[in-house]
């Protein structure tokens, strides 16, 4: 449950699916890292995959040593530090009704239609989802899609670093639990939002090969097109929760790996890799302030 919560840090549907595995060797991969200094200080952002397989492994060169330079990783949550017991309580109070309202009351018929179609094709009793509320299920369901696509949690890049920094880098959050679950359980149009995702699943085989190209060789210009500029020409009614989802939090982002520069030590920050791209991106914003920053 805990680690479901990766899949939906993304735009709604097309961020958790950015990263699915083709059979590349990680060894090819340049991947999104950049090199952010001032005059006496550095912070390396790597934008991460939150699903991924064994085969992104090793990292790459570059990558692995950025992160021996560094003395602090920091990512957005810590979930080695998480309580399960506590954060399965909290989703479970978060993301399901608690008046007696189910998904039968709050979705439209037509994406109520869709919803059970789709967990027939499934084999789930739709029942057994009506008490969730839509950001839950979405949730819910795109982890299992994810994972039938053979990606997994524990194959994580943020996970494989917070593994490894574990009694030998101190460990920041950017953000917490609260936080994400706040953004990724109460969606205003939980309706337009689900009907979204489920419209999004039969894509996920290839776009997942598409963004995980676009990652692997360094294309920003196709992660944007693929992550930012064709979901929002697509379904424009979502640019109020993309703003939530992303542009509020790069923001809070970047301000946060300015404060970092102001330490006398050297950070290795990684975010899915949407925080980082496009001209409200962390890179976009950092080098309005006129900082150093190099693609590494």
């Amino acid at each position: 449950m805990i680690r479901t919560l990766q899949a939906t840090r993304q735009f709604i549907v097309f961020l958790t699916l950015a990263f699915c595995a083709s059979l590349v060797q990680a060894a090819e991969n340049k991947g999104f890292l950049w090199k952010v200094s001032d005059h006496n200080s550095s912070v390396y952002l790597l934008g991460s995959v939150h699903f991924a397989n064994a085969d992104y492994y090793p990292m790459s060169h570059n990558i692995e040593t950025a992160f021996a330079e560094a003395d602090r990783l920091a990512v957005e949550i810590d979930v080695t530090a998480l309580d399960p017991l506590k954060t399965q309580l909290l989703m479970q109070k978060m993301g399901n009704y608690s008046d007696g309202r189910t998904l039968k009351d709050e979705l439209n018929p037509e994406t109520l239609q869709k919803l059970e179609s789709y967990l027939a094709t499934k084999g789930f009793p739709s029942h057994l989802f009506m008490s969730q509320k839509p950001g839950m299920l979405i949730m819910s369901l795109t982890s299992m899609e994810l994972m039938n696509l053979g990606m997994l949690p524990q194959f994580g890049i943020d996970l494989h670093f917070l593994s490894r920094a574990k009694g030998n880098k101190q460990i920041v959050e950017l953000e917490t639990i609260e936080q994400q679950m706040e953004l990724l359980l109460n969606i205003d149009d939980g309706d337009a939002a689900l009907a979204q995702t489920l419209d999004e699943f039969p894509s996920f085989p290839v776009l997942s090969k598409q963004l995980f190209k676009a990652w692997q060789t360094g294309d920003t210009s196709v992660m944007q097109k693929l992550l930012i500029e064709e979901p929002l020409q697509k379904y424009p009614e979502s640019k109020a929760y993309f703003d939530k989802l992303f542009t509020d939090r790069n923001i809070t982002m970047a301000e946060k790996v300015k404060g970092f520069l102001d330490e006398d030590k050297t950070y290795f920050v990684t975010v899915g890799a949407g925080h980082l791209i496009g001209e409200n991106g962390v890179i976009g914003l950092l080098e309005k302030s006129r900082l150093k920053i190099n693609r590494k």
